[in-house]
């Protein structure tokens, strides 16, 4: 009996648990974020968007690099839009088919991928295709328990970590709505004139 209690306990231990990514661990950079070279400003938008968040969650900034400057001292990455990477996990790229803005994020070993449909367009403009950046507030909403009430710094809600990282993601979203309009320049009158 002790012999098969030992062996059980072994068996355990020898099994690998599921990997993650530590993106930022006790207030330090843990990774950086990579969007491809020639990056769609949706894709830099989404960028910028987790880049702020998470220094403003634990006060590490993360460097965003083009894939061809990707750095070598992380063990694992953090990939926003369609770099060589996603295609060579075989979440973009010919043949791979999303539906408009849909967007997935994935952890393969120790890199993280969020992708989506994205457009060429400016980040503002109802045409644009929004993918990797809803990938992004996904992963902020989801995993660092990111709220906006309203547009601005007032209207953000974003916890403090000292440690943020992710593990068992594999998920791909249809957005329910494939359209959006933002108006930045509408003026309102609020003398109700």
């Amino acid at each position: 009996m002790k012999n098969l209690c030992a062996l059980i306990i072994a068996i355990l231990f020898a099994v690998p648990g599921a990997l993650a990514l530590d993106i930022v661990r006790d207030g330090q950079p843990c990774t950086a974020i990579v969007i491809p070279d020639e990056a769609f400003p949706m894709v830099q938008a989404a960028a910028d968007e987790l880049q702020y968040h998470i220094e403003k969650s634990s006060g590490a900034r993360l460097k965003v690099c083009p894939e061809s400057q990707k750095p070598a001292e992380f063990e694992g990455l953090i990939y926003i839009g369609d770099c060589h990477a996603t295609r060579q996990a075989g979440l973009r790229g010919e043949g791979v088919q999303m539906a408009t803005n849909a967007f997935g994020i994935k952890l393969i070993g120790e890199n993280l991928f969020l992708y989506g449909d994205d457009g060429e367009g400016d980040p503002l403009f109802s045409g644009t295709r929004i993918g990797s950046i809803s990938a992004v507030y996904e992963l902020l909403e989801d995993k660092l328990g990111v709220r906006w009430l309203w547009p601005g710094p007032l209207g953000e809600y974003i916890p403090n970590h000292k440690t943020i990282s992710v593990d068992e993601w594999d998920r791909e979203y249809r957005q329910q709505f494939t359209s959006y309009h933002l108006e930045p320049r509408l003026k309102y009158n609020v003398d109700g004139a």
